[in-house]
């Protein structure tokens, strides 16, 4: 499993909410397909951050391993693990860690809601708890059309890992509030 990378922006005002942002390159490296370059573009989401943090929200941008370096099940892992890391560093940080909000855009949106998933079931040392939302944008929650395009050549899903990887095919109880 690769290390953890995270940046984070804090605002000059006191308010004490913390967005993570997942972006989404389709969950691999496009311009490297033959080798893994390395991890999810956080760079590119601090340039973006600057708003946020204007408007009085901490900001974290979560890198994460991209296929075909790792699967997508590893990528779900890092981003638990990134969730779970914050919310131990939330005094330290200056945020509330009941206060956490999750962003992503289409590969990010799927993420993110897998990192909800992983929290409904107390998964991966999150809880229910763990997350009060997530804004999630062109996500793509079912997996098993991909399995039939040039995408899943990093991938490698299969029709089983594809379903149980969809978090469009999955139970929802309990899933926190969400804008899609």
């Amino acid at each position: 499993m690769p290390l953890l990378e995270a940046d984070a922006c804090a605002p000059y005002q006191d308010h004490r909410i913390l967005t993570e942002a997942r972006h989404g390159p389709a969950w691999h490296d496009r311009q490297h397909p033959l080798g893994p370059r390395g991890r999810g573009t956080g760079v590119e989401l601090l340039l973006r951050a600057s708003d946020l943090v204007a408007q009085g929200f901490h900001y974290a941008a979560i890198d994460y391993p991209l296929a075909p370096g790792a699967n997508i099940s590893e990528m779900i892992d890092c981003c638990c693990q990134a969730v779970v890391w914050l919310q131990q560093q939330a005094d330290c940080l200056g945020f509330d860690p009941q206060r956490i909000l999750l962003a992503g855009s289409s590969a990010g949106a799927h993420l993110c809601s897998s990192v909800l998933l992983a929290a409904c079931r107390e998964q991966l040392g999150l809880t229910p708890d763990t997350i009060a939302g997530a804004l999630l944008l062109s996500g793509i929650y079912d997996l098993q059309p991909l399995t039939h395009t040039y995408i899943n050549d990093a991938l490698q899903l299969d029709e089983a890992s594809a379903a149980l990887l969809s978090p469009a095919l999955q139970e929802l109880q309990g899933f926190p509030p969400c804008l899609l």
